[in-house]
């Protein structure tokens, strides 16, 4: 019994799982040449039996050198070296190997459980391996005894030995078999391979990806694989994750290849920015996936860039789908088009290829009529296109070569215009305004107008009570104004209650907006070309309101609104008509005189003494010195520098003379010199005790207001970012805790400032919340300069910072209405600093549940997460996917088996 387990020790199937035997191995079984288990055994003349292929090579040995035929065994020589085949012990031995092979099987399943050690189950899993390289029917065997959910269970081992091999068990198993991976499509099998895809070993992941890959070859798995949440971002962020090996990274493109035919992959690979797979579908796919990818196609968040390669790739495929006769192709078509035309080089392309005539005919024809909401979206892509610098003149739109700028068509357009709906009607009048934009096409459509005496009817449209309708029309007949002036005038001076309508759009709002600045430079222009029209408004009292709204705007100096420079550009125009009318006009001179007009005038234009050269290259010099060295910083601080900056600074912001070219850059140079003192903050006691007595936050935040002077508003975001984050150092519980008694009940105060938990004022811990600061610096969130933008995120996020209460900070945002803005910010990626402190910033937002909720549906903000997820640098990398967790874009088990391994009872194990 010894010999023969010897002699099993080194048979084709010693796997020594505590092997179990129904009988020992007999030595008839035993060829005594290879001394292993034969399969093919034969008998020679003499009686003794080989394994057939060592036999052979005995023989073939023998006349390689020239020797006689002899029996291996007892050296004599054989008159034949006919072979013949056992069969009666190939079979005894057969049936011999299945008996023990179905105890090894249920050894197997004793061993695959987690509880079991490592080399048994490991030796388990290399027998079935074997078993099924063996002989393929042998996968059958195992899927039949229901092996395949106990190796499945070991995916979830501890260990990273068992997983791989697990993992490894599984491929062959399913290998070129479509029952086995019919089987693993059941229950939660092809989640956990996908979460293995995030495992911290790379063998775990390269294992997982090589059975994912060979699952996805059919196309149930495809599906399956598919509905895994996170899976399709996943495999993405693999193809372009240069810490991967390359093997790893073609395996991922390679499943997301076979996933991609399948209609709802192409969807998600799209959401996460694979966008190919839903364009081809588009261009290849049946009627009914054309229409379902084009519905889709408008629904993502796209970048410019990427518009323009959709328009290249799919646009001729979605004209196709507008002309054609399927109502629902063509809805779906403009929805798609609707989002590609927001881009100005995508609508140059849509144009080469076709979509005027099209869009036109659907506006335009009275058969077979899109609903009208569908039409609202037509001309708003026609909007789009007229906005563009498209030569509409060489483009036929209508059946006689007519172009869009024909005097017929737009004399139907006009009709068009007067005989719809306000929604429509503003969307009409967008194309018009985007006509009338350009010189080469506005002569064409103010001929249409005077030919047609569509000027009165559209005048009338400044009353309408729907706000986009009425900025549009005015934005057209400020369009129309140099060529239509005094029709204009005289229309808006002869119809009842239309020049009421526009002064009340230009005085009653306290905020500057879009409206008023259009408004007011629309009156600005009319005042110009008609003296009547002044001498109706003066008669009127206009003028007086404008004076109030130029001093109010001008003392106030609401810094929020990007409206603010042309709105008060277009007061001083209006005012300045005033001048014209001296001295003819006694009521105009009384009332220049009255209201001061040449000191409000002098006060907008003069220099104030603030011109010298010498002294801005001064202070922007120093600037530059303190900005590198930290010594020249203290220097100024011991010799009192900055309590003159800081006088100077007041001084220029009280005054504020807008007339000189040097105020600019002094007060810049100044807001700079003074910033460098929060750089020391708080090292330097000296700095801290005079940024409490000169209430330097309460300073920086004034600063933020500063007009046009984009680098002092950016300088004092940043000191703001600086002094705010000592805010959390400063604060400190009272020494006596402030209670409030009633009835039978202690209380804490509230008074406590929410982000810092301690006493906070804006003068002493320089804490945001004290102050007006919040306000301001959200409505920076909107400037036009980036840098401004940044800046003031910047300071915004220290309400967010580590060491501070995140709730609190994001609550307080809530009240100023800042998550919006920020989310905004996230969206528009202005630059890669910008990007990157948004992403931090939206992470910090989204650790709070019900903004995770709110989020979590807006397909924007996941797109720019995704995006930084996939290309932003290792950092941001990181942040992103935690954002994703928290709005469950990406399952929460990156950290699964780093936990693991960390659990004291399981280190053995790394």
């Amino acid at each position: 019994m010894d010999e023969s387990q010897g002699l099993s020790s080194q048979s084709d199937e010693s796997f020594q799982h505590r092997r179990q035997q129904i009988e020992p191995i007999y030595n008839a079984f035993i060829c005594r040449f290879t001394k292993q288990i034969m399969r093919d055994p034969v008998t020679l003349e003499n009686g003794q039996t080989f394994e057939r292929e060592s036999i052979e090579n005995w023989f073939n040995g023998c006349k390689e050198n020239n020797k006689k035929l002899v029996c291996p065994l007892t050296y004599k020589e054989l008159k034949t070296i006919d072979m013949i085949p056992n069969i009666a012990l190939r079979n005894t031995i057969e049936e011999w190997k299945a008996r023990n092979e179905a105890v090894q099987l249920d050894m197997t399943r004793k061993l695959l459980n987690v509880g079991c050690p490592e080399t048994d189950i490991l030796q388990a899993l290399e027998f079935l391996q074997h078993l099924c390289q063996k002989n393929i029917s042998n996968k059958h065997i195992i899927s039949n005894v229901d092996l395949i959910p106990m190796i499945v269970d070991m995916l979830r081992s501890s260990n990273c030995r068992v997983r791989c091999r697990a993992l490894e068990t599984l491929r062959i198993v399913v290998e070129d078999d479509e029952d086995n991976k019919e089987i693993m499509v059941g229950g939660d099998n092809v989640n956990t391979i996908v979460k293995l895809l995030s495992d911290e070993q790379p063998k775990v992941r390269e294992e997982a990806i090589s059975l994912l890959f060979e699952l996805s070859k059919s196309e149930a798995m495809c599906e399956k694989i598919g509905s895994v949440n996170g899976a399709i971002l996943i495999l993405i962020g693999m193809t372009s994750c240069k810490s991967e090996n390359v093997s790893t990274v073609e395996k991922a493109d390679k499943i997301l290849g076979n996933l991609e035919n399948n209609e709802n992959n192409a969807r998600q690979m799209a959401e996460n920015g694979r966008l190919q797979p839903l364009l081809t579908l588009l261009i290849e796919g049946s009627p009914e996936i054309k229409v379902s990818m084009a519905s889709y196609l408008a629904e993502l968040a796209l970048s410019d860039d990427v518009k323009i390669f959709v328009a290249r790739t799919v646009g001729s495929s979605l004209i196709d789908l507008l002309k054609s006769d399927n109502m629902q192709s063509r809805v779906a078509s403009l929805i798609a088009l609707n989002q590609i035309s927001c881009c100005e080089s995508s609508v140059k392309i849509l144009v080469d290829q076709g979509i005027l005539s099209p869009l036109i005919k659907g506006l335009f024809s009275g058969s077979k009529q899109l609903p009208m909401q569908f039409k609202e979206i037509s001309a708003t892509i026609l909007a789009n296109i007229a906005s563009s610098d498209c030569d509409f003149d060489s483009i036929p739109v209508g059946p006689n070569h007519q172009t869009l700028v024909s005097e017929d068509i737009l004399h139907i357009y006009l009709h068009l215009i007067n005989n719809t709906g306000p929604a429509m009607a503003c969307k009409l009048l967008q194309v018009l305004v985007g006509l009338t934009s350009s010189p080469v096409t506005k002569a064409g459509v103010v001929s249409a107008i005077k030919s047609s005496g569509a000027i009165n009817s559209l005048i009338t449209f400044i009353e309408a009570p729907q706000q986009d309708l009425r900025i549009t029309s005015i934005k057209l007949l400020q369009n129309l104004s140099p060529n239509m002036g005094q029709e204009l005038a005289t229309s808006l001076r002869t119809t009842p209650g239309l020049l009421s309508s526009l002064i009340k759009v230009v005085v009653e709002n306290i905020t500057c907006t879009e409206e008023q600045a259009a408004a007011v430079g629309l009156l600005a222009d009319l005042l110009e070309r008609d003296i009547g029209l002044t001498r109706q408004i003066l008669e009127e009292g206009v003028f007086e309101m404008v004076i109030s709204r130029i001093r109010m705007v001008h003392q106030e100096d609401p810094r929020g609104s990007r409206f603010v420079a042309p709105y008060l550009e277009g007061l001083v125009r209006v005012l300045s008509m005033l001048t014209f009318m001296l001295p003819d006009e006694l009521k105009v001179v009384s009332l220049c005189r009255d209201h001061d007009l040449v000191g409000l005038f002098v006060d907008l234009l003069q220099v104030n003494g603030l011109d010298n050269v010498q002294l801005v290259s001064a202070f922007g010099l120093l600037a530059d010195l303190l900005e590198r060295d930290i010594g020249f910083t203290r220097q100024v601080l011991e010799e009192g520098a900055f309590e003159m900056v800081i006088t100077r600074i007041r001084k220029v912001h009280q005054e504020d003379p807008r007339g000189s070219r040097f105020v600019t850059p002094y007060l810049e140079g100044l807001t700079r010199v003074l910033s460098r003192l929060t750089f020391m903050l708080p090292d330097e006691l000296k700095a801290v005790s005079l940024c409490r007595e000169h209430d330097l936050a309460g300073l920086f935040v004034d600063l933020l207001q500063v007009n046009e002077i984009h680098n002092v508003q950016m300088v004092s975001a940043f000191a703001l970012e600086n002094l705010s984050r000592q805010s959390k150092i400063l604060s400190k519980l009272p020494e006596k805790p402030i209670f409030h008694y009633f009835s039978k009940q202690t209380v804490l105060s509230t008074a406590l400032c929410r982000v810092h938990l301690g006493v906070c004022s804006q003068r002493d811990t320089f804490c945001l919340l004290q102050g007006s600061a919040l306000p301001r610096l959200v409505a920076l969130l909107d400037h036009t300069n980036e840098k401004v933008t940044e800046a003031s995120l910047a300071a915004l996020s220290t309400l967010l910072d580590d060491g501070v209460n995140i709730e609190g900070g994001v609550a307080v945002l809530r009240e100023v209405e800042g998550i919006k803005p920020i989310m905004d910010v996230l969206l528009e990626k202005q630059t890669d600093n910008l990007w990157r402190r948004a992403v931090w910033v939206v992470e910090r937002l989204l650790r709070i549940e019900d903004i995770a909720y709110e989020v979590s549906g807006d397909l924007n903000v996941s797109t720019a997460l995704v995006h930084a997820f996939q290309h932003g640098d290792y950092q941001t990398r990181q942040t992103a996917e935690r954002a994703l967790k928290h709005v469950d874009k990406i399952p929460n088990f990156s950290n699964l088996f780093l936990h693991l391994l960390n659990t004291p009872n399981l280190q053995g194990y790394r």
